[in-house]
């Protein structure tokens, strides 16, 4: 599990709970439920994160080929001309000579990339985010 340092530990277990609950439950278990709901609130949004993350990648992957090609892009013939006239032109293209795969060469590392930051960096968020909320209520009890 994530263990804290001593002194924001001592904190953060102070408000997560001193005292029995009503229902008789100890303090510790309280300390305990506390930070598995922290845990779990950071997870589910950091699989949100990735999995919406995961949707506009796919979706918007040809597109940002298309942009990726066309910057790249060197003058094809003596006039100068680019290898697309411009972005629908590009989709057709690669559409044509590549065939639907060739709209998301690339995708998969590109996925794994976007994913893996996103959850990591919304999952984390999100457990400081509600360590943060705890301070910011008040005191325990």
């Amino acid at each position: 599990g994530l263990q804290p340092v001593e002194e924001l530990g001592a904190s953060l277990y102070a408000k997560l709970g001193s005292e029995a609950d009503s229902d008789g439950s100890s303090s510790e278990e309280r300390r305990a439920e506390g930070w598995r709901e922290l845990r779990r609130e950071a997870l589910a949004c950091a699989l949100s994160a990735g999995t919406g993350e995961l949707l506009t990648t796919v979706l918007f992957y040809p597109i940002e080929l298309v942009k990726a090609r066309l910057q790249a892009a060197v003058r094809c013939d003596a006039k100068g001309s680019f290898a697309y006239n411009n972005a629908f032109d590009g989709l057709l293209c690669i559409a044509r000579e590549e065939g639907l795969r060739g709209l998301f060469s690339g995708l998969p590392s590109v996925a794994v990339r976007a994913i893996v930051a996103d959850f990591a960096f919304v999952g984390i968020a999100e457990f400081f985010l509600g360590i943060h909320r705890l301070f910011a209520s008040g005191p325990a009890g």
